[in-house]
């Protein structure tokens, strides 16, 4: 199953403001960037018909980006489904505060044990990705085929291609935080190098995912036209 994991383009937030759940508007222009992500995302001529289904923070930075997409690139199988476990990490009394005015020994502390240890008042890493992975098993997992017995020649093919039509194209318009949890249960990788992963501002992360998790195909296109593949 095809999944499309789309990071919100830049906000409003001052350079070294601290933000994670605050509801923040995004910055102008942003049109170019969202047009940018459609041609990417839409689907290429001559594919097989499938459903479309949007998933998006309720956070106004990727509600944006998600009707923008719904109504000018290509419209989804039902409405926008926005779920509160999509939005990002609550920072608690570090949020909009400027990163200089906050102790370094308080930032210090928290960045060497950011799975587990929380900001005063916030989450930490590993909250995050307990309500991101149950909303991913919940909302997108029942919706992937189950893996079919391969048999040889011409009727195996054609089974598979009918599996894969019948699965839907899945859309997440998120943040940071909460998409790297994602890779990070799909992927396998542990919490703690959740952050070597570089997921910029209107990044578009392409996954393809089986029922069993056995087989994962990334590819990771940059706001700025560069693809990479795994």
């Amino acid at each position: 199953m095809k999944v499309f994991l789309i990071r919100h383009t830049p906000t409003v937030a001052p350079k070294g403001v601290i933000y994670g759940k605050t509801d923040l508007d995004i910055a102008e222009p942003y049109l170019p960037m969202f047009r940018q992500i459609g041609d990417f995302i839409k689907p290429r001529p001559g594919s097989p018909h499938q459903r479309h289904l949007f998933f998006s923070s309720p956070l106004v930075r990727c509600r944006k980006m998600a009707e923008f997409m719904s109504q000018e690139v290509l419209r989804p199988d039902g409405d926008i489904i926005y779920d509160e476990r999509l939005i990002e990490i609550d920072f608690g009394q570090w949020e909009m505060t400027a990163w200089s005015d906050i102790p370094v020994e308080e930032i210090r502390a928290w960045m060497d044990n950011f799975v587990t240890a929380a900001t005063p008042g916030g989450e930490s890493f590993e909250q995050v990705m307990k309500r991101s992975v149950a909303f991913w098993e919940d909302s997108i997992m029942p919706h992937c085929a189950e893996p079919e017995d391969v048999l040889p020649g011409e009727v195996s093919t054609a089974r598979v291609k009918t599996a894969a039509e019948l699965e839907p194209v899945i859309y997440i318009y998120g943040h940071g935080g909460v998409l790297r949890s994602f890779l990070c249960h799909v992927l396998g990788m542990d919490m703690e190098h959740a952050f070597k992963l570089i997921l910029r501002h209107g990044s578009v992360t392409q996954l393809e995912v089986s029922k069993d998790h056995r087989r994962t195909r990334l590819i990771h296109l940059s706001h700025g036209g560069a693809e990479h593949s795994w």
